[in-house]
């Protein structure tokens, strides 16, 4: 749970993403939303049910997605938050989707789990940016944590990813390609 912060949004006068409005997300039930801070109504919201995704029969991971896209099924995310002023993609919401058994409504979970890290515009509710393990023509499986994991955007435009459950942190740019790992 964090502030919104400044952002254009708000000042172009969308008043649901007023800096001190709350942005809060349930893994567990599979939501996040913006909350205001004044009222307590919940003033945006995304999930808990999503667009149906393809099973990976009809082509996906394999088929290169076409950004921006809708939002498909997000399970178990962690660490939404809108991308601070000054950086790149700034207010956009940046999550975190582990792709793991969190989530409600229950989702069918892939043959092979890999988690996604999401760039959305949440005015158009369009995912305008996505990393995932088949970027840099690897299997899905190799990004993958069910829990405790995040995203950052840097100023050079590249995320700072921590793959919680494996105990790596990586840079990836705007293109997918891993630019360091520990």
């Amino acid at each position: 749970m964090r502030t919104v912060g400044p952002n254009h949004w708000f000042r172009d006068g969308d008043a649901r993403f007023n800096p001190e409005n709350i942005v809060l997300s349930s893994r567990d039930a599979n939501f996040t939303v913006i909350i205001d801070k004044k009222t307590g109504h919940v003033v945006w919201r995304l999930g808990p049910s999503y667009t149906p995704r393809p099973l990976p029969s009809a082509g996906w991971p394999d088929a290169a997605r076409q950004l921006p896209a809708d939002i498909d099924q997000i399970s178990g995310q962690h660490d939404a938050h809108i991308i601070q002023e000054g950086l790149p993609g700034t207010g956009n919401l940046l999550v975190f989707d582990n792709q793991g058994e969190g989530g409600y409504p229950a989702v069918t979970l892939r043959v092979w789990p890999g988690s996604r890290v999401l760039e959305i515009d949440p005015v158009k509710n369009l995912v305008v940016w996505e990393y995932s393990g088949t970027d840099n023509d690897r299997p899905q499986w190799s990004f993958y944590s069910s829990f405790i994991s995040s995203a950052r955007r840097l100023p050079n435009g590249n995320t700072l990813i921590d793959e919680g459950m494996n105990g790596r942190l990586f840079q990836v740019t705007q293109d997918g390609e891993i630019v360091w790992s520990m």
